[in-house]
């Protein structure tokens, strides 16, 4: 057997063992939210970040911001980069690591699209959000996702694993 069919062999091995836990941190773009990821980051033996806003960002011309004009362009670009969160949530969760994919998953649409890119997967959601940050984000993601994951408002000691695992559990 070639090192690559070796390599390949151990990768689909590793899937069928068990479903790869993979969180998603979600929230407006804050100082927060990126806290809560840093939290739950450093909790885990082996994990990994991956940005949504770095990808998304890496789009050099023609990048359209979540919410901007036009909007059809903003939303697609916005399935972009939860698509390539996803890929790779998959390829480091099969080399055995935790991915904690941080974007602001503000509507059940996005969620969904998750949820169909990472199938198979054990998703957790933790949807950090200040109780007093009324912004547009905010009202928008108390309205779409209320009643699933677990809530990491600011002030919190940061989620710990032991208490978020069933709690953030979405799959």
């Amino acid at each position: 057997m070639t090192e690559t069919h070796h390599i390949a062999a151990s990768a689909i091995g590793r899937l069928s063992l068990r479903p790869p836990a993979i969180w998603i941190v979600s929230g407006p773009p804050t100082e927060h939210r990126r806290t809560v990821a840093s939290t739950l980051l450093a909790q885990l033996d082996r994990s990994v970040h991956v940005s949504g806003d770095a990808l998304a960002e890496a789009i050099v011309r023609g990048y359209v911001a979540p919410g901007k004009e036009p909007r059809d362009e903003a939303e697609r670009q916005a399935e972009l980069s939860i698509r390539n969160q996803c890929l790779l949530a998959r390829s480091y969760a099969e080399a055995g690591f935790t991915p904690v994919l941080e974007y602001a998953v503000l509507t059940r649409s996005h969620l969904d699209a998750y949820r169909h890119y990472l199938s198979g997967g054990q998703i957790r959601l933790l949807i950090a959000v200040a109780e007093d940050d009324r912004s547009a984000a905010a009202e928008l993601l108390r309205t779409e996702l209320a009643g699933l994951g677990r809530w990491a408002p600011a002030g919190e000691d940061g989620p710990t694993i032991v208490a978020a695992e069933a709690e953030a559990s979405i799959s």
